[in-house]
C-alpha cells in the first residue's frame, strides 16, 4: 500500500493523504515498540500534517485534539528510535531499507539531531561515493552540510556532472522545488572550476549550458566571459551536430508576403506545416494616409486585440506542458516557449515586408512615426510641441538602432510629464538624463487595468478548479471525451454533484462560495454567472485586462469581483505584462536572457554586427515604437469618449 507523504501545506494531495494517516493514527498504540525505519518515517510525514494544522474537513475538534496527543507520542517514539538505533555502524544499512520518497525525510530527521548522534566523516564519505545523486537529499539540511563540510566539499569538486547542476538549481533555476545549502568551503573560484571540467565532459547536458551562459555576476557564483565563451562554443557546437544527425525535422514555416490583386485585405492558409500571410498591397496602395497606414499595424497585421492589449508578450497559457512545468528556466528569464517565439517571428516578418512595401511607394515608415508625435497628437487631441525627430535615410541601420532606441524613450518620458502637468516642459525632459522606466510610466486614465489577485489564495483555487489543465474536476469517468478545463467541461456536458471525487469537493464548496457554479435540483452543476466566469478566464489566458474596454454591465461585475479582493485595479500606460516584454528586449532590469538591445547599442557592443544583424534589429526596434504608439492613441482616445467622461462625473 502507498505511504503517506507530506509535501507541504497547499498540496492538493492533502486530502488523499491524510485520509490513509487517519487509519494509522486511530490504530496506533503508544505502549507499543516500532523498528521498522519506514513505518517511523511515515509516522514522521503523518506528524508533519499535524504541525501545519492540515486536517480533513470533517474532523471535529475532539477528534483533531485526539490526534494531536496521538501524534505527540508518534513524535517522541521517531526521534527516540533514530537516537538509539543510527549511529556510525548502521546508519548505512538502515539508509538501505527505505522507500525513495522516505529517503529526504531521513536525512531531515538526522539533521534535527545531529547534535546527539556521532557519525563519522569517512561513513558520510562511503554513503555519498555509494549514492552519489542522493547528495541532493543531503544538501536540504544546513546542520548536515556545515558539520560534514569538507567532506561534501571533496564529493562535489569530484562529482562535476552532479555539482554543476546543483549549482544551476540552487542560483540559476526558476521555482526550484529544493532549498540546498552549498558547503561555506567551496568558494566561488572552485565552483567556476568544476564548471570548466563539467564541460569537459563527453556531452554536458545543453539545457544547464543554455542557463549557464546568462548567469549574473552573484556573490557566491558567477562565470567569467572566457568560461561563458567556452559554453557559447559547446552549445553551438551539440546544436550543429543535433541539426545534422537528425532525420525527421518537424518545423513550421511562416511566409509574409504583400501582393497585389489578393481580391480582400487579407488571407491566410496553413497547410502542411506552412503558414502562409498575404496582404492585399492594393488596399495600402489605396490608403496611403498616414493614420490608415499606423491603423494596418492594428486590424491588418493584428498587434494588437480589441481591448488594445499586445498579443505577443509571452503568456503562461501559451505554455505547452513541458515548457511550463518540465522545461528548465533560470530564475530571472523571460519564459516565452513556443508560441511566443513563433509570434514575434510573424511579426518580425510583418514589419519587414510593410517597411520595405512603403518605401517602394516612397513613404517611410519613420516619418508616419514623426507625423504621430508631432502633428496628429496636436491635430486630434490639443497635444503641442511633443517633437520627435526620427533617424534620415542616408544613415546606417546601426546608426538607426542607436537613434531610436533613446527616441523612445524620449517619447515615454514626454508623454508622462504631459500627464503630470498638462503639457510638455522640454526644459524639464531635458533635464532628466536618466531614462524612465516602463514602469513607471503613468496612465491618463483612472482604474486602467484589472490584475488577477495572486495573493489572495480563494483566486488561486479558483482559477485552478476552472481553467486549470491540471485540475482533477476536468476528468469524469463516465465522459469519454477529452476537456481542457473543468469550464469547459461544464459548458459541454451535462455534469452531476456525484461525478465529483470527494477529494476535489473543497474545490466545488469555493466556487459555490462565489456564485460560480450552481448546483441544481436535479443535482447537475451549471456555470451559474457567465459574466463573471468570462471575466475571470479572460484573466486566466490574458493575465490583466483593460477596464474601459468592456460594456458597463461588465464593469459593474468586475467592480464586484474587485470588491471580493479577487482582482484588483492598477493604471499606467502599460500593463506588467508588456513592461517585461519591451524589458526582455531592450534591457537587464528584469531578465537575464534579455535581448539588451538597448545597452547593446548605446555602449557599443554592437557595432561589430553586420548590417543585416543591425536591419532585423532595426525592425524589431521599430515594432517596439509603433506598439507604444498603439498605448498612447488608446489612451487618449479612451479620454476622450463619452463614455468615460460619464463614469467620471
Amino acid at each position: 500500500m502507498e505511504q503517506v507523504k507530506f509535501y507541504s501545506k497547499e498540496d492538493m494531495a492533502s486530502g488523499y493523504n491524510l485520509t490513509k494517516a487517519e487509519n494509522i493514527i486511530d490504530s496506533f498504540d503508544g505502549q507499543k515498540e516500532y523498528n521498522e525505519i519506514n513505518e517511523l518515517i511515515e509516522f514522521y510525514n503523518i506528524i508533519k500534517y499535524i504541525d501545519n494544522e492540515v486536517f480533513l474537513k470533517k474532523w471535529n475538534e475532539k477528534y483533531i485534539q485526539t490526534v494531536k496527543a496521538k501524534t505527540k507520542k508518534m513524535k517522541a517514539k521517531v526521534f527516540k528510535w533514530f537516537n538509539t538505533n543510527i549511529n556510525n555502524d548502521t546508519i548505512i544499512e538502515e539508509y538501505e531499507k527505505l522507500t525513495s520518497s522516505y529517503k529526504e525525510d531521513f536525512f531531515e530527521i538526522i539533521n534535527n539531531i545531529i547534535e546527539s548522534i556521532n557519525i563519522e566523516d569517512s561513513t558520510i564519505k562511503k554513503l555519498l561515493s555509494k549514492y552519489p545523486y542522493h547528495i541532493y537529499d543531503i544538501l536540504e539540511n544546513k546542520k548536515i552540510v556545515c558539520k560534514y563540510d569538507g567532506v561534501i566539499t571533496e564529493h562535489m569538486n569530484s562529482d562535476v556532472e552532479n555539482s554543476a547542476k546543483i549549482f544551476a538549481n540552487v542560483y540559476l533555476i526558476k521555482d526550484s522545488r529544493r532549498k540546498l545549502y552549498i558547503p561555506v568551503s567551496l568558494a566561488k573560484e572552485k565552483k567556476e572550476e568544476i564548471i570548466k571540467k563539467y564541460l569537459d565532459l563527453p556531452h554536458p547536458n545543453i539545457n544547464y549550458l543554455r542557463l549557464f551562459i546568462n548567469t549574473p555576476d552573484l556573490p557566491e557564483f558567477g562565470l567569467s566571459p572566457r568560461t561563458k565563451l567556452l559554453i557559447k562554443n559547446e552549445i553551438k557546437k551539440q546544436e550543429e551536430e543535433l541539426f545534422s544527425k537528425s532525420e525527421t525535422k518537424l518545423s513550421t514555416e511562416f511566409l509574409v508576403r504583400i501582393v497585389p490583386n489578393l481580391g480582400k485585405c487579407k488571407q491566410e492558409i496553413f497547410n502542411d506545416r506552412k503558414l502562409d500571410l498575404s496582404y492585399n498591397l492594393d488596399w495600402i496602395e489605396d490608403n496611403k494616409d498616414y493614420s490608415t497606414l499606423l491603423n494596418n499595424f492594428i486590424y491588418l497585421f493584428g498587434f494588437v486585440d480589441n481591448q488594445m492589449r499586445w498579443v505577443n508578450t509571452a503568456k503562461k497559457s501559451h505554455l505547452g506542458i513541458f515548457e511550463g512545468h518540465l522545461a528548465m528556466h533560470a530564475k530571472d528569464d523571460y519564459i516565452g516557449g513556443y508560441a511566443f517565439q513563433s509570434l514575434n517571428a510573424i511579426a518580425d516578418m510583418q514589419v519587414r515586408a510593410y517597411y520595405e512595401t512603403l518605401k517602394k511607394l516612397d513613404i517611410r515608415l519613420e516619418e508616419i512615426i514623426e507625423w504621430f508625435f508631432n502633428e496628429y497628437l496636436k491635430d486630434e487631441f490639443g497635444i503641442k510641441d511633443f517633437r520627435s525627430s526620427m533617424s534620415s535615410n542616408e544613415t546606417s541601420y546601426l546608426e538607426k538602432c542607436r537613434f531610436t532606441l533613446p527616441e523612445i524613450e524620449g517619447a515615454l518620458k514626454k508623454y508622462n510629464y504631459y500627464i503630470e502637468d498638462g503639457y510638455i516642459n522640454h526644459e524639464l525632459v531635458d533635464m532628466t538624463s536618466t531614462p524612465i522606466p516602463f514602469s513607471n510610466v503613468k496612465s491618463i486614465l483612472n482604474n486602467k487595468y484589472l490584475y488577477p489577485n495572486q495573493k489572495n489564495d480563494d483566486y488561486i483555487l479558483i482559477d485552478y478548479a476552472l481553467f486549470s489543465d491540471q485540475c482533477m474536476l476536468k476528468y469524469v469517468e463516465r465522459i469519454e471525451q477529452s476537456y481542457s478545463s473543468f469550464c469547459e467541461l461544464l459548458r459541454k456536458e451535462n455534469i452531476k454533484i456525484s461525478d465529483i471525487d470527494e477529494f476535489d469537493m473543497f474545490l466545488i464548496e469555493k466556487l459555490k462560495q462565489y456564485n460560480l457554479i450552481t448546483i441544481n435540483a436535479d443535482e447537475s452543476i451549471t456555470i451559474s454567472d457567465r459574466i463573471k466566469v468570462g471575466i475571470l478566464k479572460d484573466l486566466h489566458e490574458n493575465e490583466f485586462i483593460s477596464f474601459w474596454k468592456y460594456p458597463k454591465i461588465f464593469r459593474d461585475t468586475m467592480i464586484e469581483l474587485v470588491n471580493n479582493e479577487l482582482i484588483f485595479f492598477e493604471s499606467s500606460l502599460l500593463s506588467k505584462s508588456e513592461v517585461a516584454y519591451l524589458n526582455y528586449y531592450l534591457n537587464r532590469k528584469e531578465f537575464i536572457n534579455s535581448l539588451d538591445l538597448r545597452n547593446k547599442y548605446d555602449h557599443g557592443t554592437k557595432s561589430s554586427g553586420n548590417d543585416q544583424e543591425h536591419y532585423q534589429n532595426y525592425m524589431i526596434i521599430l515594432r517596439l515604437f509603433i506598439l507604444i504608439i498603439i498605448k498612447i492613441n488608446d489612451e487618449l482616445c479612451v479620454l476622450d469618449s463619452e463614455d468615460y467622461k460619464s463614469s467620471q462625473n
